[in-house]
Formats: structure tokens, sequence, C-alpha cells
């Protein structure tokens, strides 16, 4: 009896540990080809930062052309359109029905 017990448990056992290790690799073959590529970096931008202050950069900020509150332009956006109004949905009105109309009209029996 205790034969039995420990069969399933272990079929049940070897079955998951089949079924992680192929998910396992099939995951690792998945990752290696959608791996991204490293990103290349010049070495321009690799170097180091110089880390004097360049005066010269700063004198030529000074000389460069400045425009008084007043010398600039005033920019207005351009208006707004005006947004549709939500329309009422049309009401229904009521049309007579078959009914209606052959009660209205008198019933002529001739057979009799």
């Amino acid at each position: 009896m205790e034969k039995n017990k420990k069969t399933p448990s272990l079929i049940s056992t070897l079955i998951l540990t089949t079924i992680t290790l192929v998910s396992w690799v099939f995951f690792s073959i998945y990752r290696a080809f959608v791996k991204p590529q490293p990103v290349v970096v010049p070495p321009e931008i690799l170097e180091p930062i110089d880390p004097k202050l360049d005066t010269d950069s700063l004198n030529k900020l000074k000389e460069r052309f400045y425009l008084n509150e007043e010398e600039v332009p005033e920019i207005t956006p351009p208006p707004k359109t005006a947004t549709p109004s939500p329309t009422t949905p049309p009401t229904i009105t009521p049309s007579p029905t078959n009914e209606a109309v052959f009660s209205a009209t008198p019933i002529n029996n001739t057979n009799q």
C-alpha cells in the first residue's frame, strides 16, 4: 500500500521538473535572441570634462544681441474656434399602426 502512494507523487514531481527545465531552456534561448545590443558611445563623449572656466565663451555671451522687453513682440495665440454644442436627439413621433387603420375602416359583410 505504501509503495502505491509514493509513485504518484514521484511521477508528478518528475513531470513538474521536466516542465520547469523545458521552460527554463526555452526562455534562455528567447532571451538570447531578444537581448538588446550594447550601446556604443563615441570616445569624444567619454573624454573627461575640462574643469577650467571658459571665460572667452562667457564674454561672447555678453556681446550677443539683446532685446528689451519693449522690443519683444507680443505673441497672441490664435482664437479658439467655437466648440459645437451637443445636439438633442430627434424625438420620435408615433405613427398609426395597422390595427388603428383596420379598426377605422368599416367592415362590409355582403354575404349576409
